[in-house]
């Protein structure tokens, strides 16, 4: 009975529908999307963020995020992360496409620089399992949209530390 009380009320469920509360599209200037991919032993992800300038006032709301875990057959570390940032562009085609903006700037960042190194090379040069994931990065996105960031500072690095928290990480 409870289970058809919810279904006949779902028309009442209310989203906002800004991302900055309340903000009007015309407060916000220089609006950019910002891609945040990482991996672990046990799992990897991404997060993406809306940046903005609102009354002088730099501005990020949580916009998505997706987790995977990590396969069973265990892959290296490098490899792991080259599957997040491949999450992170599609990801990013999720918001582009599910959203009515123009960015300024697109950025995604990634903390391993032997990943930021695969996807600045000749997709050729790999063998099918690094060479396909560098194609389908450089499908979805732009070359010179991929950023280095410190581990420390990479918001999707959360997840480890999460996995640390609950012992899933060795």
């Amino acid at each position: 009975m409870a289970a058809i009380q919810m279904m006949l009320n779902v028309g009442l469920f209310k989203l906002p529908k800004s991302n900055f509360r309340g903000a009007k599209s015309n407060e916000m200037t220089n609006l950019q999307l910002h891609v945040f991919a990482d991996a672990s032993e046990t799992a990897y992800e991404c997060v993406a963020y809306f940046r903005a300038i609102m009354q002088g006032k730099v501005r990020c709301a949580l916009v998505m995020n997706q987790s995977k875990v990590a396969p069973v057959k265990q892959i290296s570390i490098p490899r792991l992360e080259l599957v997040a940032a491949v999450l992170g562009a599609q990801l990013s085609q999720a918001v582009l496409e599910n959203h009515n903006i123009v960015f300024g700037k697109i950025v995604y960042w990634i903390d391993p620089s032997e990943v930021l190194s695969w996807v600045r090379s000749d997709q050729q040069r790999y063998r099918r399992f690094v060479g396909f994931r560098i194609g389908e990065i450089l499908t979805l996105t732009r070359l010179t949209y991929w950023r280095w960031i410190p581990t420390r500072f990479n918001a999707a690095d959360k997840l480890r530390k999460w996995g640390k928290d609950r012992n899933m990480h060795p």
